[in-house]
């Protein structure tokens, strides 16, 4: 369970490796203090979409229909590995059953929202289904 009330006593993050998957430094923040931070590790995952057929929806604007055909530069699965991932990559990974992808959670802003710059995150969401 990665969640926002991680204490700095906690070392369950160091047992494992993470790996940062996206484009941005994943700063994690608790009680006004860095306690973890992950780096962009060179490789991006990316959800792959096609199949885009027009379709009409009532407005004024185009709009088509589309799949998610799969995940680009995901590696497989390993144990004691977590990968952290934009929310569009895990959502579209639940169709592979994947439980190792990380997501950042309670983003942290240096200003007020929505002008002020991401600082970082509370935590890390794992999604594990989606409700239907």
């Amino acid at each position: 369970d990665w969640s926002s009330d991680v204490c700095s006593s906690d070392l369950r993050h160091y047992l494992m490796k993470i790996i940062n998957l996206t484009t941005h430094t994943i700063t994690v923040w608790a009680n006004d203090q860095t306690i973890a931070q992950y780096k962009p590790s060179g490789i991006v995952a990316r959800a792959q979409e096609g199949g885009f057929e027009p379709c009409d929806m009532g407005l004024s604007l185009p709009t088509s229909t589309g799949s998610i055909l799969g995940i680009k530069d995901l590696p497989d699965p390993e144990p004691g590995v977590k990968y952290i991932v934009a929310r569009a990559v895990a959502y579209a990974a639940l169709a592979f059953g994947r439980n190792d992808l990380l997501v950042p959670k309670g983003i942290i802003r240096d200003g007020v929202y929505p002008e002020g710059d991401i600082k970082g995150c509370t935590g890390f969401l794992c999604l594990t289904g989606v409700l239907k």
